[in-house]
C-alpha cells in the first residue's frame, strides 16, 4: 500500500519533508515551501526551486550586479520575506515597490550627507520600510557577518530591487514568489555567498 501525503492526504507521498519529518506529495512541497513549511537550507528541494528561482529573478535583472551585490540583494529579499511571513501577511507588490523606493530615497539623502527619513502613512508600507532600512543600517555598520557598505551603494541596490519588481509585474511574473523560493532563511555575509 502506498504511503499518502502527510500534508493533503490524498496524493502519494513521493518526497521526504525535513521540517516537518514526514513524506509528503511533490504539489504539496511546491505549494508551501518556504511559505506555510520553514524549509531547512539543507532541504534538496528547496535548493533546487532557490536556484530556479534565481535564474528568473538574474533574468529579471543584471547578472553582474547580481554577482557583486549577492549577499545585500539576499538581505533585503530575506528582509521583504520576513515582513510579510510575520507582520503583513497580505502585503501587495505595490506596497514592496512604495517600501523598497521609501528605504532607497532614505539611504540616497543619508549619502549625500543628508539626514531624512521618507516615511509612509500605510502602516503596513512603513513595516517593509523599517525591517528594509534596519538591514541598511547593519551593512552600514558593519555588523557581524554583515560586509560593510556605503549608504549610495545599499540605495542602488534597493533601486535594483524596485525596478526588478516592475519588471516582473509588467511580466507577469510573481516576483514576491520568486524572492520567497529565492532567499533562504538567515542574514548571509559577502564570505558565505
Amino acid at each position: 500500500m502506498e504511503e499518502k501525503c502527510a500534508l493533503c492526504g490524498r496524493n502519494r507521498a513521493v518526497r521526504f519533508c525535513p521540517a516537518i519529518g514526514k513524506n509528503i506529495c511533490s504539489l504539496c512541497c511546491g505549494r508551501s515551501r518556504n511559505r506555510t513549511i520553514d524549509c531547512p537550507d539543507e532541504c534538496r528541494f528547496l535548493k533546487q526551486a532557490r536556484e530556479q528561482a534565481l535564474l528568473k529573478l538574474v533574468a529579471l535583472g543584471e547578472r553582474d550586479l547580481e554577482i557583486a551585490e549577492f549577499d545585500v540583494l539576499h538581505n533585503f529579499r530575506l528582509a521583504l520575506v520576513r515582513v510579510r511571513r510575520n507582520r503583513v501577511h497580505d502585503l501587495t507588490e505595490a506596497e514592496m515597490k512604495q517600501a523598497l523606493a521609501n528605504a532607497a530615497d532614505t539611504l540616497r539623502t543619508k549619502s549625500k550627507g543628508l539626514i531624512y527619513e521618507f516615511r509612509s502613512h500605510n502602516p503596513r508600507v512603513q513595516f517593509a520600510t523599517d525591517e528594509l532600512t534596519a538591514v541598511a543600517e547593519r551593512h552600514e555598520k558593519g555588523d557581524k557577518g554583515f560586509r560593510r557598505v556605503e549608504s549610495g551603494e545599499l540605495a542602488h541596490c534597493l533601486r535594483y530591487l524596485r525596478h526588478q519588481a516592475e519588471d516582473a509585474i509588467e511580466r507577469e511574473v510573481g516576483f514576491f514568489e520568486l524572492t520567497v523560493q529565492a532567499v533562504g532563511r538567515n542574514y548571509i555575509s559577502k564570505e558565505e555567498s
